[in-house]
């Protein structure tokens, strides 16, 4: 909003200034026509209030658009933009008194079309251009941050005192050694290294399968059932064609563990977590739900109770994919945690 309310006062300035420089150009040349300066100053005023909502739609309502389409529907735009601008100027002129009727000679008028067309280009051709830089400004700024993220992250890596290679090295290797007779305890070991495995691969790549980051949340789930016996159930459900939607690492993690820790483990009854993963137009929409005991605290202070984790991946969705995070209340209890992502990774 506050970009687009910068539009506005831009739009505005640019009228002003057309206004000037026409009324100072009838000055310089001593043109006597009756109410020449009331007649361009409700014309410009008339245009600068019939621009609100073409801005609005162009800028706002298509800002999902690529820059090319927002082009087209600009250009299209234009004819309803000028007759519109000419009926009200006539209208405002009649309000005021300074004409007796409706003038349609302007809106068919060749030299009169070519002026609006003249100003529709320059002045929607300085708002594109601004737009873009906006734009432009907002990338550079969300790059740097992800750079500055990615930063953190190696450093975290490099903190680790036991390398993840050795961890699963070791893992595998009890496993190996474990009884027949004892398959839940070889089961366990296979779900762990499970989790390694991934966290190896989620350091070294900035996208994964889909399918990946699901099988090391379902090893995580099997895990922590393991651990709650029959106080925890789970369900995945994910639509069959997203699979090999690529997603940044441990985009839904964070999720999961905050709804172990804060949801079903201090809950005597338990609960479940369910996460649907379900195609909706050009998105795939996830949701992370839990019917544990919730977090004591309002929705808006969530994500800072939640943990550095939801933080940081609430940060990622608006950095990667411009996407908020919604966070709602569960029936009949615990949290329900969603997000889109664009298809754009298939």
């Amino acid at each position: 909003m506050k970009k687009l309310l910068e539009k506005f006062i831009l739009w505005l300035t640019l009228c002003a200034i057309l206004a000037a420089i026409n009324i100072l150009t009838a000055a310089v040349k001593q043109v006597q026509r009756p109410h020449y300066i009331a007649v361009h100053t409700i014309d410009f005023l008339s245009m600068a209030l019939i621009s609100v909502p073409f801005i609005w739609f162009c800028f706002y309502n298509l800002r999902k658009l690529s820059f090319r389409k927002k082009l087209i529907v600009q250009v299209l735009l234009c004819p309803v933009y000028i007759i519109l601008w000419h009926l009200l100027t006539g209208f405002n002129l009649v309000l005021f008194g300074i004409s007796d009727k409706m003038d349609f000679e302007k809106v068919v008028d060749p030299a009169s079309l070519l002026q609006a067309i003249i100003y529709y280009v320059l002045a929607f051709g300085i708002l594109n251009t601004y737009h873009f830089f906006l734009e432009q400004q907002a990338l550079l700024k969300r790059e740097k941050i992800l750079q500055g993220l990615a930063h953190a992250n190696e450093l975290n890596a490099l903190k680790a005192q036991i390398h993840p290679h050795f961890l699963f090295n070791t893992l595998t290797t009890i496993s190996a050694s474990v009884p027949a007779q004892q398959e839940d305890t070889r089961q366990l070991i296979a779900w762990l290294a499970d989790t390694f495995r991934y966290s190896i691969a989620a350091s070294k790549k900035e996208w994964l399968p889909l399918k990946d980051e699901l099988h090391f949340i379902e090893a995580i789930l099997h895990l922590e059932e393991k651990r709650f016996k029959e106080r925890l159930t789970f369900e995945i459900v994910v639509d069959h064609d997203l699979d090999t939607l690529l997603v940044p690492p441990m985009i839904i993690q964070p999720f999961i563990e905050n709804a172990i820790k804060h949801g079903i483990a201090p809950s005597i009854a338990g609960g479940k977590i369910s996460l649907h993963i379900t195609k909706e137009e050009n998105f795939a929409t996830i949701r992370v739900a839990d019917t544990g005991i919730g977090l004591q605290a309002d929705l808006p202070t969530l994500t800072s109770a939640g943990g550095i984790g939801i933080q940081n991946t609430q940060k990622r969705l608006l950095l990667i994919y411009n996407q908020p995070l919604h966070i709602t209340q569960n029936t009949p209890s615990g949290f329900v945690f969603s997000f889109k992502i664009p298809l754009t990774h298939v």
